[in-house]
């Protein structure tokens, strides 16, 4: 489960680079909340409503294995991972999508995307 915000400034100045907030949850198979152990791949895609595949624009990789990244992601109140995520700052206002796919090691992937706008 992916959840964004709108984004936001950096620092508060007019032109800094815009940063986006994305709140990811993950469940085990009960559907019950639980800390991920794996890596997670972020890609923002262009054309949301287009069936064809679609360019990567950036991505962003977790590495959720390490422990310390993953306690520093993780927020113990919401039960779900806080991602900033910095735009480029040459990325037209629209609507994308931003796909995340979760590598557990042994296990089939997990995927989930939601569409946003800028």
């Amino acid at each position: 489960c992916l959840r964004d915000s709108l984004p936001r400034s950096r620092d508060g100045d007019a032109g800094a680079s815009q940063v986006l907030d994305v709140r990811s949850e993950a469940s085990d198979g009960e559907g019950l909340v639980t800390r991920a152990l794996g890596t997670l791949e972020l890609d923002l895609v262009a054309s949301p409503s287009s069936s064809s595949s679609q360019p990567v624009i950036t991505a962003w990789t977790f590495d959720l294995t390490d422990l310390a990244e993953n306690m520093l992601r993780f927020d113990d109140v919401t039960r779900t991972y806080l991602l900033s995520l910095e735009l480029p700052s040459d990325l037209p206002t629209g609507t994308w999508r931003l796909a995340a796919r979760l590598q557990v090691p042994g296990q089939h992937d997990l995927v989930a995307s939601i569409d946003i706008r800028r």
